[in-house]
């Protein structure tokens, strides 16, 4: 299979876009469209994949490093995909926040 690699940089921004815009999101690192995004703990990683996870996304945490979650669609995923990949995050870690 060929891809196109300019649309693969443009889906993988545009989900790095929408989920940065999230401040509990400390860092995201991504190659092409593999995806880890860093949060402030353990505890808190673990709510959200599990919160994703309930809402038909698959992400998970990073055994070598917790408090990270990630992420890789495959690379012929659509816009839309990504739009509503992007929207199941941020959507997991609002609903998953713990209030004071």
């Amino acid at each position: 299979a060929s891809y196109d690699f300019d649309q693969v940089e443009y889906l993988g921004q545009l989900l790095e876009d929408i989920v940065s815009e999230n401040s509990e999101i400390k860092a995201i690192r991504r190659k092409g469209m593999m995806f880890a995004f860093d949060m402030e703990s353990f505890e808190r990683v673990e709510r959200v994949v599990k919160k994703c996870l309930e809402k038909g996304l698959i992400s998970f945490w990073f055994l070598s490093h917790p408090y990270s979650f990630r992420l890789s669609p495959p690379l012929n995923i659509s816009e839309e995909e990504i739009r509503e990949a992007g929207r199941i995050i941020v959507e997991s870690i609002l609903e998953t926040e713990v209030k004071n």
